[in-house]
């Protein structure tokens, strides 16, 4: 789409508003007197449709600014942008973020406040469904990711350069007349997917916490091993705080300060995580007895604890 005129810009961006309130798109500057706005786009595959456009590229003459004028679910995907031209500044809660010629950014959208883009920005996006990655996260690095990936938002020149070369593979594997390939989709998926798992930090992966400059407590790494080593037997809290030489409570705080979760979600994880390889694998027992062996006693709450961590049924990743 493109266009070339002061009233279309307009027209389009409040189509566009309407379309999806929860924005308000709006020119924060005119550019020039030739001022015009260039858009491309790719649909998502059939599976992920409900979540829109898969990537874009625009070019725009005008200063632009975004802002969010509703709760977004925590579903929705992770939106990646490679700033060719031009700048923006990104505001969410860990204050504001400047990306410029060269660079990139990976933002979860729910959590963006506000988006300046300069005038004669160009931006390639592309957005990433939270759903797979969970189940990439948990096969790349089993126990170590805590929930979805929180990755650090700027992405450095090199990274940013990989990920444009990616990106215009994708457009040319899927054209707008083939937007609906899942097959090809998963595979682009897999692969820029696991390219930020592997070079991106990642704020919330238990690994890159140990690994800060402050070293951990000897009782943490006490816990970690005892967990590790013990997660399919039937192992209670004041077990693990024993083994760190540790009272409860005192274990839970530990884990809060360095980790961000408590000793119990961790091994909850681990758990889903060691399931999760059987099922890959293709153990011949059933899920239920996958699930009884690995502590789960309730079929219905490991079922969900599993959907929510992977993004999948248990059934689907043996499938």
């Amino acid at each position: 789409m493109d266009f070339t005129s002061r009233r279309e810009v307009e027209a389009y961006l409040e189509r566009l508003n309407r379309a999806s309130p929860v924005a308000l798109r709006q020119v924060a500057r005119w550019g020039g007197s030739e001022d015009s706005l260039h858009v491309r786009a790719i649909a998502m595959p059939e599976r992920y449709a409900d979540l829109g456009v898969f990537m874009g590229e625009s070019r725009t003459s005008f200063a632009m600014s975004i802002d969010a004028r509703h709760e977004l679910p925590a579903s929705v995907p992770y939106s990646i942008g490679l700033v060719l031209s031009g700048g923006m500044c990104i505001h969410g809660p860990g204050g504001e973020r400047v990306v410029r010629a060269g660079e990139g950014v990976i933002v979860n959208p729910a959590e963006v406040e506000r988006t300046w883009m300069e005038s004669g920005t160009h931006l390639v996006e592309f957005m990433l469904p939270k759903a797979p990655m969970l189940s990439l996260g948990a096969e790349w690095a089993p126990g170590r990711l805590t929930g979805q990936p929180r990755f650090e938002p700027l992405l450095n020149g090199a990274l940013a350069q990989r990920l444009h070369a990616m990106a215009q593979e994708a457009a040319r594997a899927l054209p707008s007349g083939m937007p609906r390939n899942d097959g090809l989709f998963r595979r682009w998926l897999e692969m820029i997917g696991l390219t930020l798992l592997h070079e991106q930090p990642i704020q919330n992966a238990a690994q890159a916490r140990l690994s800060a400059p402050e070293p951990p407590p000897g009782a943490l790494r006490r816990a970690l091993d005892f967990i590790h080593a013990h997660a399919a037997e039937d192992i209670m809290l004041a077990d693990i705080a024993s083994a760190a030489h540790l009272s409860v409570s005192s274990l839970g705080r530990l884990f809060n300060k360095h980790l961000g979760q408590s000793p119990a979600a961790l091994l909850r994880d681990l758990r889903l995580d060691r399931v999760h390889d059987e099922l890959r694998r293709g153990t011949p027992a059933s899920i239920r007895e996958l699930a009884l062996r690995w502590g789960f006693q309730s079929p219905s709450q490991f079922s969900q604890a599993y959907q929510r961590r992977f993004g999948k049924k248990p059934s689907e990743t043996r499938g």
